[in-house]
C-alpha cells in the first residue's frame, strides 16, 4: 500500500532538537535503526523478524531492495514480497491501534 510506505518513511526523521520520550532501537545485522514513534514501533514488535528487517531497512535506512537481498542473503524477489506482506501486516496492526 503506497500510501502506507509514504506513512512509514514519512515517520523516520526525528527532531535532533526535540528529546522524545518514545525510542524504539532495532538491530539489523548489527545496524542500529531508530523509530521515534509509539504506534509504530510498538506495531513493528509483532512483524515477523524477517519482515521487519527489510521495513526498516528500507524506509530508515533508504536501502534498495538489491542492496537489502545482497546484505540479506535472499533473492531480490523475496525482498520484494516480505516487504508487501510487511506492509499489509502493518497496515492491519496500526489501524487495530488506531481503533482501540
Amino acid at each position: 500500500d503506497e500510501m502506507l510506505a509514504k506513512y512509514v518513511k514519512s515517520l523516520r526523521t526525528a527532531d535532533t532538537y526535540n528529546l522524545r520520550a518514545y525510542e524504539k532501537i532495532f538491530y539489523v545485522n548489527g545496524i542500529k535503526i531508530v523509530v521515534n514513534d509509539e504506534a509504530l514501533g510498538e506495531a513493528l514488535k509483532y512483524i515477523m523478524p524477517n519482515k521487519r528487517a527489510i521495513l526498516l531497512l528500507s524506509y530508515f535506512k533508504d536501502y534498495r531492495d538489491s542492496d537489502i537481498a545482497r546484505l540479506l542473503k535472499i533473492t531480490n524477489s523475496t525482498v520484494s514480497y516480505r516487504k508487501k506482506q510487511a506492509l499489509i501486516q502493518l497496515k492491519l496492526l496500526l489501524e487495530a491501534k488506531h481503533h482501540e
